[in-house]
């Protein structure tokens, strides 16, 4: 009998994996780069020798650029390979169900919920960039943006149309909201929690061109809900992001 060849994950899946070890190197450069810099200012200011770190800048600032551009690469190369079929649904989600996003900013919702179709998505930073200067870390647009996205959320239920929703909601009044709206319109209501180590968290928040500060990714790690208290509260259905693997499917 011949050995059974492994599967290849194909090409949505492998650059997944790929964009997500890119971003998190990309994001531990920039950090290093940031503490170089301020070592480098500080030796400045002490009148000390500065050919050494200054040689050092410029390597880390060459690292930074060519992940910059591996990033860069592998989004194109994800532009050629559009999702089809189940690519564009891993959860295999009921039909017309609200699935929640539930994490800290820079937990990774946004990555998983671009593996739904534009039109199936929700999202309060965009709502806020679209409020404000295009600012997404504007919080006074939040208002704003909530009605935005309350008032395509009912239009999309209302026609029994699946929807994402792309923000974190870790406050419980933010889902009780949501969960409200899905008993409104009967339809099921499913979570994907981002149970992400903190530590993760804030090197992901750090490496974003408007990073949120670090008191409120800390405040909303601590509030991170169990997947218990999510099925209390009346979610159907709730999946771990440690659960799901590199494609976003349950392992």
């Amino acid at each position: 009998m011949t050995a059974q060849q492994p599967r290849d994950p194909g090409p949505t899946a492998r650059q997944q994996t790929g964009a997500e070890e890119a971003l998190s190197t990309l994001a531990g450069t920039a950090i290093e780069l940031a503490d170089q810099s301020k070592t480098f200012t500080a030796g400045l200011i002490r009148r000390e020798p500065v050919t050494e770190p200054a040689t050092r800048l410029r390597e880390l600032a060459a690292r930074l650029a060519a992940d910059a551009a591996w990033v860069d690469e592998l989004r194109s190369q994800a532009q050629a390979y559009p999702p089809k079929g189940s690519e564009m649904d891993p959860l295999n989600l009921p039909a017309g169900a609200v699935c929640v996003m539930v994490g800290p900013p820079g937990s990774g919702k946004s990555i998983f919920a671009a593996r739904y179709p534009d039109s199936w998505r929700v999202s309060l930073d965009l709502y806020r960039r679209l409020a404000t200067t295009d600012d997404e870390t504007d919080q006074t647009a939040t208002p704003v943006a909530v009605e935005i996205q309350n008032l395509l959320l009912d239009a999309r239920l209302a026609r029994g149309l699946t929807t994402v929703v792309d923000s974190t909601n870790v406050p419980a009044h933010a889902r009780n909201g949501l969960l409200a709206r899905a008993r409104c319109w009967q339809r099921p209501a499913i979570a994907v929690l981002f149970d992400v180590p903190l530590a993760t968290v804030e090197a992901r928040n750090a490496g974003r061109d408007r990073a949120v500060p670090v008191r409120i990714v800390r405040e909303h790690h601590q509030l991170l809900p169990t997947p218990a208290r999510l099925y209390d509260e009346g979610f159907t259905g709730v999946y771990r992001l440690s659960d799901l693997d590199t494609a976003g499917t349950p392992l």
